[in-house]
């Protein structure tokens, strides 16, 4: 066990380091006293004359210090900690590099963070459960079509009592309900009602209370609730006499029986749970949609479990072909992606991290080798001293590590609070992220951007360090205090100039174009007048027993009537309409074919955006019918086959078709192969008339989309949305909207209201375009920076060269044409480079409008924008060093030469 005592004693001197040097210290201090004392008594010196002596005799403690240091193995950790400092040294006396490449790295390890924090949560979650691993759920899929299939209760209570290789097999299904608490305004929460099974597959215990029984599931039986932590808190503000508390989800009553622990929001983003009551026996896809959860048995693997799923659905397809014929159930863990993740499959996932970082770091290269050029005096002193190559270089690469791992820091905690933000996003739209995706970055990435920065450090300081340690020593040495240099900038760099140049070339002006279409699409939309108008979204509990009754329907159109007819009631209100969303937002796109009549060749066909109106849906928002009619009632029933289009699409069909007006024109919707395979064509729709644009949903260009209207009743549209115009500020309804629809019915659910404008308000487009601004800002400078950087540097290093020419006859204009003429040319060659790939993508259709030409125009300012910044970056960093060497004395130069 000896090593085992080396190991333990390096540790404590690695971790108790300032102990073991103090130790150190008395023992020396005491062979130099004893040795002087011995010398004082002997010889009778001095006792300074004796210090002295002993001291020499001892032979230099610093030079015993490393001894002893390189003896137990520590001397790397007083060159390592050095290193650092030199880093962060290097930092504060280069705050311009530090700043702008800084800024760059942490960037683009920000992106590549996020990028794999955001992929592993999506498509390898870890499920923070007892053994979340393990929870699988049973998804059923059509083959013909390639959909799911929930209409599984069936096969449900066969499963759960034939599979042996999934335990705690439970189902559950989704609705959101009002919690109601008194006379206090609804909460609409998301809850899973759910089998007392299903619950238990977690194996968490309630906070307070209990969970699920088994006599909670009982046809007749009293109404229960779990609450979740967060509702407890948020809505009834923790109070402490929750459990036995009676409440209403919607209309129906429920005694809380329990709080669940705060986090939890199994199975995937719920605030309460209550028991699904199911009968004995259900036909083959009869009932209502489930989903089916449970818990692989012990020592079964997942693919033990699949096999015998699907040796399962292979006997009921048997059994029952006219209905399971095409089904094909299998086993997947919870929120884990469908698609297995193979080797290539990973590879992809990390190559568009892996060429941000390349980008930027070979932005930044420039920088660091300009400075490593000047600091090549240095560099041969240390070598001089005794500094091999490798010691050199680890230097050069820790400086780089330092650089990085502070971006790595920056840009962490800045994706930290970018993905909490979508995260909260989401949360507050309808439906909601995952429990599982909750805010904060997962140990596995912190390592991850780790990993970036020791890739990023050592592609800024490897290869400049490897060129500047490759040179001969004598050379350096003797150019010190002379000014002249032997490192000079090969092919390598200039190649990576040139590179640099042409990336900027290609990608400035397309980023620039980007940010122009965002910000017309931000203007445009801002001109509708969106604030007259209050939009809420509305919904209709649907109990687990009615779900697919034929009366749901009816029922929700009458409810949803009575709504409206209350809130027209209101002072301020003008009108009131439903549609399935809210102008300008939450739009559906459809590719689309058109016939000019019936079993024609299609004249036109694209890609339109739709959306289910009622009737008088443009008389509310001043859009009058241009030709053809407006819809009547009759158009709402399904069997009416009528559509009303914008104005955008009757141009692009008058476009395509060559004639005018698209009325009396049948309109398709194609389907996918699979389900054409499965299911006779759709019938066509015949075209009735033609409404003004809303200007709402502008293409790229500017340009209104073409879209078409779809009459139905508030009853069939889903998602539903009622849109209040509103001679007054729409503040006050928006506030009182939620409880006055209780007053209706209770079960009708108003989840979010907000104004028009705030609908139509894009923040995602906000947010993406001032991003685009600062990132195209940033590489914009980044590149002009190293442009400068490595022409200044450049010039520099001919000062005496260039005072050489001048003092041997040669014109001082003509030595700085020629100078500035190799930086054009340079420039110019990488300016070339990338506008001939930017120009063959835009001939080859990539560009916005696909009409190269068109593009081509309007890519041209930009490029010349981008190249002007370029040229002028260049042009300023070789007239100053080129007009301080023109001043020098010609005989200094010659001297020197």
């Amino acid at each position: 066990m000896q090593w085992l005592d080396s190991a333990r004693t390096r540790l404590r001197l690695l971790f108790a380091r300032r102990s073991a040097e103090s130790r150190m210290d008395d023992e020396f201090r005491f062979h130099i006293e004893m040795e002087a004392d011995h010398l004082m008594r002997g010889r009778g010196l001095a006792a300074d004359e004796a210090r002295r002596q002993a001291l020499a005799a001892f032979g230099g403690v610093q030079k015993h210090k490393e001894e002893l240091r390189e003896g137990r193995g520590l001397a790397w950790l007083g060159g390592l900690s050095l290193d650092v400092k030199l880093g962060f040294r290097m930092l504060l006396k280069y705050p311009g590099l530090t700043l702008a490449g800084g800024l760059a790295i942490a960037i683009a390890i920000g992106i590549g963070a996020g990028w794999y924090d955001l992929t592993g949560k999506i498509l390898s979650p870890r499920i923070p459960l007892p053994e979340g691993d393990r929870i699988v759920t049973i998804e059923t899929q059509d083959a013909r079509t390639n959909a799911p299939e929930h209409r599984v209760l069936h096969d449900f209570q066969e499963w759960r009592h034939a599979l042996a290789t999934i335990e705690d097999l439970g189902a559950y299904r989704t609705d959101t309900r009002n919690l109601i608490v008194g006379n206090a305004a609804p909460e609409p929460i998301q809850i899973a009602e759910l089998t007392v099974a299903a619950l238990a597959t977690t194996r968490v215990p309630p906070l307070l209370g209990r969970g699920l029984v088994h006599s909670d599931e009982r046809p007749g039986a009293p109404g229960v609730v779990v609450l979740g932590y967060d509702v407890w808190q948020r809505y009834l503000n923790g109070r402490e006499d929750v459990l036995g508390l009676v409440v209403r989800l919607g209309n129906a009553p429920a005694t809380v029986v329990g709080v669940m622990p705060e986090g939890f929001g199994y199975p995937f983003n719920h605030d309460a749970w209550a028991p699904l009551a199911l009968r004995a026996s259900y036909q083959p896809l009869e009932g209502a949609p489930i989903s089916v959860i449970g818990r692989l048995a012990s020592g079964t693997t997942l693919e033990q479990a699949n096999a015998e799923v699907r040796a399962f659905g292979q006997r009921s397809s048997e059994a029952f072909p006219a209905t399971h014929e095409h089904l094909r159930p299998a086993v997947t863990r919870l929120g884990e992606a469908t698609d297995f993740l193979d080797g290539g499959a990973l590879a992809t996932r990390n190559l568009p991290v892996l060429m941000v970082l390349a980008i930027a770091c070979m932005s930044v290269g420039t920088l660091v080798y300009a400075r490593t050029a000047t600091r090549e005096g240095e560099i041969a002193i240390r070598a001089a001293l005794g500094a091999g190559r490798a010691r050199i270089i680890g230097q050069l690469f820790m400086e780089a590590l330092v650089l990085a791992s502070v971006s790595a820091a920056i840009g962490l905690l800045a994706v930290d609070r970018a993905l909490a933000w979508g995260i909260e996003s989401v949360n507050r739209g309808s439906g909601g992220a995952p429990f599982w995706m909750a805010p904060g970055l997962d140990p596995s990435t912190v390592l991850y951007a780790g990993g970036l920065a020791v890739v990023s450090a050592v592609m800024l300081s490897v290869l400049p360090a490897l060129r500047v340690t490759r040179a001969r020593l004598q050379p350096h040495l003797a150019n010190l205090g002379t000014g002249r240099a032997t490192l000079r900038f090969g092919r390598l760099w200039t190649g990576a100039m040139i590179a640099q140049v042409a990336l900027t070339a290609m990608g400035i002006p397309a980023a620039m174009e980007s940010a122009s279409q965002t910000t017309r699409k931000i203007r445009i939309r801002g001109e509708f007048p969106s604030r007259e108008y209050l939009s809420a979204r509305i919904d209709l509990d649907r109990p687990f027993d009615e779900e697919t009754t034929a009366e749901l329907q009816k029922r929700r159109t009458e409810t949803f009537e009575a709504l409206a007819r209350r809130v027209e009631q209101e002072p301020g209100v003008a009108a009131v309409v439903f549609a399935d969303r809210v102008p300008g937002a939450g739009a559906t796109r459809r590719f689309a074919t058109v016939e000019s009549s019936r079993g024609a060749t299609p004249v036109y066909d694209g890609d339109v955006l739709t959306s289910a109106v009622m009737p008088r849906f443009f008389d509310v928002f001043d859009r009058p019918i241009l030709a053809g009619r407006p819809f009547h009632e009759g158009d709402s029933s399904p069997t009416a086959r009528t559509v009303i289009v914008n104005e955008a699409f009757a141009r692009a069909f008058a476009r395509e078709a060559g004639h005018g007006s698209p009325i009396g024109a049948r309109l398709r919707y194609p389907a996918s192969s699979a389900v054409a395979d499965a299911a006779a064509p759709e019938p066509p729709y015949e075209i009735v008339g033609v409404v003004r644009d809303f200007d709402l949903d502008p293409d790229d260009k500017g340009d209104e989309q073409p879209s078409v209207f779809h009459a139905a009743t508030a009853g069939a549209m889903s998602p539903l949305l009622m849109s209040v115009r509103m001679r007054s500020a729409p503040a006050a309804l928006a506030a009182r909207l939620p409880l006055m629809a209780t007053t209706v019915d209770a079960r009708i659910l108003v989840p979010d209201v907000q104004p028009m404008q705030d609908w139509i308000r894009d923040t995602f487009l906000l947010v993406f375009l001032a991003a685009e601004v600062a990132v195209t800002a940033l590489v914009l400078f980044l590149s002009a920076l190293g442009i400068f950087s490595l022409a200044s540097v450049s010039v520099s290093r001919r000062t005496r060269e260039i005072g050489l020419r001048v003092s041997l006859g040669a014109m001082p204009r003509q030595v700085l044409t020629g100078i500035l003429s190799q930086a054009v040319m340079l420039m110019a060659s990488g300016i070339a480079g990338g506008t001939a790939l930017l120009l063959i993508a835009l001939a080859l259709g990539q560009g916005p409008s696909g009409q190269p030409f068109e593009d081509i125009a309007l890519f041209g300012g930009y490029l010349g924008l981008t190249s002007a910044v370029m040229l002028v970056a260049c042009l300023l960093a070789c007239i100053g060093p080129a007009m301080r060497a023109l001043r020098l004395n010609p005989s200094e130069a010659l001297r020197d030469a």
